[in-house]
């Protein structure tokens, strides 16, 4: 709560915020982001706070209970991300990545939207030759 009062509202970091939109992107939304789900674990380091808050830590499990293996879950995983900056950046996990072309994605949304022009037009001017 003292965070929230000294800070208020907080920007939501650039690379987390949705680049729908070709404007959005062009003031550099969603330039960087990772998806997590890509990865081994699903887990990436990457920066999800606000800057000022970059370096908090708002939750540190006990040694009690379940808790004790949360803890271990998250010293697992700064661990695995050391290793990972060490080596390059995180790896990919190659199960999770779709195998897809996007620009043969591309092409066939393409086709189908001149295919469905095309389905339109010949449709009008049947109506209009039987004067439907």
């Amino acid at each position: 709560m003292d965070d929230v009062l000294r800070h208020g509202s907080l920007p939501v970091p650039s690379h987390l915020r949705s680049a729908t939109w070709r404007e959005k992107r062009d003031f550099g939304h969603g330039l960087g982001y990772v998806y997590p789900h890509d990865y081994v674990d699903a887990d990436v380091d990457q920066q999800y706070l606000p800057d000022v808050l970059v370096e908090r830590r708002y939750y540190q499990p006990s040694d009690h209970g379940y808790e004790r293996t949360i803890a271990e879950r998250m010293a697992n995983r700064r661990a695995a991300r050391a290793e990972a900056a060490d080596s390059g950046g995180p790896v990919p996990d190659e199960s999770v990545r779709p195998k897809t072309d996007s620009m043969k994605v591309a092409g066939n949304v393409m086709a189908r939207r001149e295919e469905g022009k095309r389905n339109v037009a010949a449709r009008q001017k049947r109506e209009a030759s039987t004067g439907d």
